[in-house]
C-alpha cells in the first residue's frame, strides 16, 4: 500500500466521511452488479448453464447503445434488457411457452439479497470498523438503486447514491412489476454531484470526505474530495490519488490510523 503522500500531508483535515464505490471495491474486483443480476436470474430460474450467454447479450445491449447513443436506441436497449430478464423467468418456469412473464420487485429483491449475502460479508465487517472510529459511511455507485440500497442495508452504510433507478408499475394484484430503468452515462459527473449533496446534508467540507473507487476519481479529486484507489487502477487515476491500496480490507486499518489518528491522553 502506498500511503506516504497521505501521511506527509501536514494539512490533511479531520476526515469525517468515507464513501465507497461498490463494484470492484466492496466486492471482488471482477464483480459487476448489473451483469451479476442477469447471471443470478438465470441461475435462480434453473438456467445456470446459459448464464454466460445471457451475460454476453447484456454486454452487447449496452455496447450497441454506446455505438450510437440516441434516445431511441436507449429505449431499445432498455426494452431488450427488461425483456431478456422476463424471458429468463419465462423459459425457466414455462419452458419458453406463452407470453413473457413479468419480473416483480419482490422476487428481484430476493435474488439480490442472496447475491449480497455471498459477495459482501467482508464489507459488513469493514463498515463496522469504520463506524467504530466515528466516521460516517456512504455508498456512491454506478449500480442501480435496488441493489445499492440492499447492500447498504445489509452492511450498515448510512448514505447511498445510485446511477440508475429501476422503474416499477403496480398491477391489479398489488405487485410491483419491472417496466424499465433510468441510467446516466456520465457516472463521474453524477458522483461529484452526489458527493457535493452529501457535504451539504452532513455539513462537512469536501476535503473531509474520502472517496474510494477503482475506476473513477480524477474529476472527483478536482472537485476537492480526497480520492483513494486500487494499486491496479489506471495510471492517471493513481497519479492524483491521495493513496493507493492493494486490498481494501487488509489496508483499511492502516488508512484509518492516518485518517483518524488515535488521540493521546
Amino acid at each position: 500500500m502506498s500511503i506516504d503522500i497521505l501521511r506527509k500531508n501536514k494539512f490533511l483535515p479531520e476526515v469525517k466521511v468515507i464513501a465507497f464505490d461498490m463494484d470492484g471495491i466492496l466486492s471482488n474486483p471482477e464483480f459487476r452488479s448489473w451483469l451479476e443480476t442477469t447471471g443470478s436470474l438465470a441461475k435462480h430460474y434453473g438456467l445456470g448453464e446459459k448464464s454466460d450467454s445471457y451475460i454476453q447479450k447484456h454486454k452487447d445491449f449496452f455496447g450497441d447503445y454506446l455505438k450510437n447513443s440516441t434516445a431511441q436506441n436507449y429505449t431499445l436497449m432498455e426494452k431488450k434488457l427488461v425483456n431478456m430478464w422476463r424471458e429468463i423467468k419465462t423459459v425457466g418456469e414455462n419452458g419458453d411457452k406463452g407470453k413473457l412473464l413479468n419480473i416483480t420487485k419482490k422476487e428481484l429483491k430476493e435474488i439480490i439479497v442472496e447475491m449480497v449475502k455471498v459477495e459482501f460479508q467482508e464489507a459488513e465487517i469493514l463498515i463496522e470498523l469504520i463506524k467504530k472510529r466515528g466516521l460516517v459511511t456512504a455508498l456512491i455507485s454506478g449500480s442501480y438503486d435496488l441493489f445499492i440500497e440492499t447492500v447498504a442495508s445489509y452492511i450498515g452504510v448510512e448514505h447511498v447514491g445510485s446511477n440508475s433507478q429501476l422503474q416499477f408499475e403496480t398491477n391489479k394484484d398489488g405487485e410491483e412489476i419491472l417496466t424499465g430503468f433510468s441510467f446516466i452515462f456520465d457516472q463521474e459527473g453524477l458522483k461529484v454531484t452526489q458527493l457535493k449533496e452529501l457535504t451539504c446534508y452532513l455539513k462537512v467540507d469536501k476535503n473531509q470526505i474520502v472517496y474510494v473507487d477503482d475506476e473513477l476519481g480524477i474529476r472527483i479529486n478536482n472537485a476537492g474530495f480526497i480520492v483513494i484507489t486500487r494499486e491496479d487502477a489506471d495510471k492517471n487515476l493513481k497519479a492524483i490519488a491521495a493513496a493507493t491500496i492493494s486490498d481494501v480490507y487488509e489496508d483499511i486499518s492502516s488508512l484509518l490510523d492516518i485518517l483518524t489518528p488515535v488521540k493521546q491522553n
